[in-house]
Formats: C-alpha cells, sequence, structure tokens
C-alpha cells in the first residue's frame, strides 16, 4: 500500500536520483521508499552504499560523493526528529 511520503523523504527521493550509484540500486530505494516510506534498515543500506569509495575514483567524484553524504545525513537527522516528534505528540 502505498503511503503519503513525508518532506524528508521527498528531499531523499531527489537525492538519490542525482546519486551516482548503480541504476538498479536507485529504483530499488526509490519505490521502496515511495511504497513503504523511510526505514532505519534501508537509510543504513544507503549510507553504506554511498561511503563506499569505487577503485579509482578522481578527485570531483570524491567531492561529489562527500557533499551528497552530507546531505543524506541531514535529511535522515530531519527525518529521525520529525518521526520523534510526532510520537512525542502522542502522549
Amino acid at each position: 500500500m502505498a503511503i503519503r511520503n513525508t518532506p524528508e523523504e521527498k528531499q531523499l527521493l531527489a537525492l538519490i536520483a542525482r546519486m551516482a550509484v548503480p541504476e538498479e540500486d536507485r529504483v530499488a530505494w526509490m519505490e521502496n521508499i515511495q511504497a513503504n516510506g523511510l526505514s532505519e534498515g534501508l537509510a543504513e543500506e544507503i549510507r553504506q552504499k554511498l561511503s563506499a569509495s569505487p577503485e579509482g575514483e578522481n578527485e570531483a567524484d570524491q567531492t561529489r560523493r562527500a557533499r551528497n553524504l552530507i546531505d543524506l545525513t541531514r535529511i535522515i537527522r530531519q527525518w529521525r526528529l520529525s518521526r520523534q516528534s510526532k510520537k512525542f505528540d502522542k502522549r
């Protein structure tokens, strides 16, 4: 069942679209987020894949990957804070 994606998930979808990762990973992540929303496991999988430095990567690609990793970290922190504040309001 499709869910309504949060603003953080929409930002993550935009980030994934511009990442330099294999197409099958990108499509699988985007479909999973759109169908089920973001989860801690998926966030960790994306972070690990983005953190891995491929052989022979030039300096421009390293810089782009580092910037994407920073953006990913920021979006995940916002997502966690948003999720926790929604749970806090229900108490």
